[in-house]
This record gives C-alpha cells, structure tokens and sequence, in this order.
C-alpha cells in the first residue's frame, strides 16, 4: 500500500558534527546527545502529525540496532536492508544535516510510507559519519517497532 504523497513540514535542522572527525578518515557516530539525533526523531514525528498520526516515542534498544547498522555499512557490509531485524529505513551519501537525510526520505514513496505506517509505535536512530580530503560522508538508519 502506498503513502499518499507526503505534505510539506519544517524540518529542524541538526547539524551533523563533522568538525570532530575532520581531517581523522575515521568513522563516528552521533548519539541521544547531539542535536542531530533528535533533530530527526522530530522531523519524522513531524512528517507523521502532518499525515494525522501520533508520534513515535525514541527507544534506545532500536537506537542500538540503528547504530549496528550504520556501523556494518561502515565497515563495508551491504548497504541494503538485507540484515534487518525490524523496519528500517536507511541512507547514504553527503548528508550534512537532519533535514537534508528526512527530507529526501520525505521524497521518496517508500521512504515515506515507511515513516507515516500507522503500525509503527517507537524508533531507534543512528548515524555514522566521516570527513576526508575527498568530502564528508554520512550513514543513516532509522529502525521502527
């Protein structure tokens, strides 16, 4: 089943932290304490009151499994949902900020129908990140429950 076409919200942004990996060529990771973590947690609950649904409540179990995810990609592991042990969606690429990955996830039909399924009640977020002399580079998980 398809999610109608999603409605425009205002995305907070939460800045991904690459001055700490600057210059590094190491993965890192955000947790519940960086802005970016909520600042996604918000933009999809956002995305489900604008749909008429209720927010999800952040569960640290599925943070955990979120986080295991993004580190398998890291590490070279498939990017795909092939290992998933719930409902996921998942990203890739340049994303320096909250907005710009929930925004795409917003764009894509089965992204978004991910985000706004009325079966879903909690959601774990994890993201890992880099930054090297060819660019910055984000990994990104969201598993649902």
């Amino acid at each position: 089943q398809q999610a109608e076409a999603s409605q425009q919200v205002s995305m907070s942004y939460g800045a991904v932290p690459f001055d700490l990996a600057a210059g590094t060529d190491q993965w890192w990771s955000i947790d519940s304490s960086d802005s970016a973590y909520w600042a996604v947690a918000e933009n999809i609950n956002a995305m489900r009151a604008a749909a008429g649904l209720p927010a999800l409540t952040v569960d640290g179990g599925l943070s955990s499994i979120a986080n295991s995810r993004c580190d398998s990609f890291a590490s070279g592991g498939s990017f795909d949902h092939s290992g998933a042990v719930c409902g996921e969606i998942i990203a890739a690429g340049p994303f320096a900020s909250a907005s710009s990955v929930c925004a795409a996830w917003q764009s894509s039909p089965d992204h978004y129908a991910s985000i706004v399924s009325p079966n879903y009640s909690s959601m774990g977020i994890g993201c890992w990140f880099c930054s090297t002399e060819a660019g910055q580079y984000t990994y990104w998980a969201v598993t649902f429950q």
